[in-house]
């Protein structure tokens, strides 16, 4: 995978502003519940409803890889702009790898 360079801040207000225009309902309704329906099935995904943290590395795996695709198919809704900013799967693996390893909170 080459290396990409992090997305700033301007980057994303800019995608946003482009960004395919969406009515809210129409993403809420249609668009992310048809996106997790063909994931769900192309990944073989059935959840345990008794099991709050899966142990099984498959679906653990499945469950990744269909959460990357549908970031990247799909993209971030803003409410405000009623606009949606894609995003390249180098992109969420450089803000993976850009991500900070320890969080502290409090002192």
């Amino acid at each position: 995978m080459a290396a990409t360079r992090a997305l700033t801040i301007t980057d994303v207000y800019e995608r946003f502003v482009k960004g395919k225009k969406i009515p809210e309902a129409d993403w809420d309704y249609k668009i992310i519940p048809e996106n997790l329906t063909a994931l769900k099935e192309k990944y073989n995904i059935k959840i345990d409803p008794n099991t709050i943290i899966p142990e099984d590395k498959e679906l653990i795996n499945n469950l990744f890889q269909a959460g990357l695709e549908m970031l990247v198919n799909t993209g971030f809704y803003c409410q405000d702009l009623g606009r949606v900013l894609g995003v390249t799967e180098e992109e969420v693996w450089e803000g993976i790898r850009r991500a900070p390893k320890h969080l502290i909170l409090g002192e």
